[in-house]
């Protein structure tokens, strides 16, 4: 083989590696671009997922005062109920009390 065929040869597959190194740039470069594409959606629908959470927490936050507010309005009405009811016992009881007492009376004054 002459020197010619033989630089020939290493020439071709130079260009070869060439051709190989350029195409391996050219995909090095295709996935850096989508890494970073990747990157930015992840940040993205972690940033959405971050505004997602607060926005249910501010929900979440919202249901419980209103929860507690209902359930010290509730509270308040039922406490109220049991003093009007304490109370009416408690006139009740004062009228029997004086009914008894009236009618110990009279009794007492018959027996005399």
């Amino acid at each position: 083989m002459s020197e010619e065929n033989k630089l020939d040869k290493v020439n071709a597959t130079l260009d070869r590696f060439a051709k190989l190194i350029e195409e391996n740039a050219e995909q090095l470069r295709k996935d850096k671009a989508e890494n970073r594409e990747e990157v930015k959606r992840q940040r993205e629908e972690a940033k959405r997922q971050r505004e997602e959470d607060k926005r249910q927490r501010a929900e979440d936050l919202a249901k419980d005062k209103k929860r507690q507010a209902e359930w010290e309005r509730q509270w308040a009405e039922d406490q109220a109920k049991w003093e009007r009811q304490r109370a009416e016992d408690q006139a009740k009881w004062e009228r029997q009390r004086a009914e008894d007492q009236a009618k110990w009376e009279r009794q007492r004054a018959e027996d005399q």
